[in-house]
């Protein structure tokens, strides 16, 4: 249940007039929205799906009591991206489709989703969802080869979400192709000997990659283990005019093209 229903009201109540708005949720989830569209992207609720993990962010929605959604977007086929207990009550409630790459599609046949209402995006298709225009892109995920990053683009502005990816040279060509206002970004820290996650100075050089203009951290709140600082990112790339937005739960940010 959610312990903060006043802010899905919130949300579903909200409007923008143009560009796109990025809502934190915590963790790797966010919703972002645009004037006709709102979507969510790698929604996880509920307990930590593993015993040694400690889950260091609070539920601020109820997926039970979601109405107002157009489509939820999976980057990989991990559970705090792609959560069967987050997800099926979309299925029941909404007309959202699900949208993933096929990793997240062997999973939806497995849950018995009605595929009919799933969307598979590999590297390089899009989609168009009213005034929302999707890519999704190659992504160097420690876990899931066929893990996928994505561009949302509405209104002249350029997002772009990499999921859990790890630092990938060929983010510069995304960089080069798409203008990118927002990146956001997965940091935390890593446990020894093993690199799950990008740290400070990978992500710093991945939104010069991208030529962000503004930076959102991710991901490091989400498992006590593993929980980071994103402070330090806001002096690292203060000499690259990039700006960094450090979210709380619940907090938005909103970007047009005459931002």
């Amino acid at each position: 249940m959610s312990v903060a229903p006043e802010f899905l009201q919130q949300l579903e109540a909200s409007h923008i007039e143009e560009g796109i708005a990025v809502w934190m949720l915590g963790g790797p989830s966010v919703v972002i929205q645009t004037p006709q569209t709102l979507v969510y992207l790698d929604l996880f609720t509920g307990p930590s799906p593993e015993s040694e993990l400690t889950k260091g962010t609070v539920d601020i929605v109820d997926p039970q009591a979601i109405r107002r959604i157009d489509a939820i977007f999976c980057t990989h086929h991990d559970p705090d991206h792609c959560h069967r207990e987050s997800l099926a009550p979309l299925l029941a409630n909404t007309e959202a489709l699900l949208v993933g790459p096929r990793s997240c599609m062997k999973l939806f046949r497995e849950w018995g989703f009605v595929m009919a209402r799933t969307v598979e995006m590999q590297a390089h298709e899009a989609l168009q969802l009213k005034d929302l225009r999707i890519w999704a892109m190659p992504c160097n995920d420690y876990f899931d080869e066929a893990a996928v990053s994505y561009v949302f683009q509405s209104g002249g502005v350029t997002l772009f979400d990499g999921g859990d990816t790890l630092y990938y040279s060929g983010y510069i060509e995304l960089g080069r192709r798409f203008s990118i206002d927002v990146a956001l970004l997965n940091f935390a820290r890593n446990p020894p000997g093993q690199i799950y996650y990008m740290n400070h100075a990978h992500v710093a050089r991945t939104a010069q990659e991208l030529g962000a203009r503004v930076l959102i951290p991710k991901h490091y709140d989400l498992w006590e283990e593993f929980r980071d600082d994103p402070a330090p990112l806001v002096e690292m790339l203060e000499p690259a005019g990039i700006s960094v937005e450090i979210l709380g739960q619940g907090e938005r940010f909103a970007i047009s093209r005459q931002s």
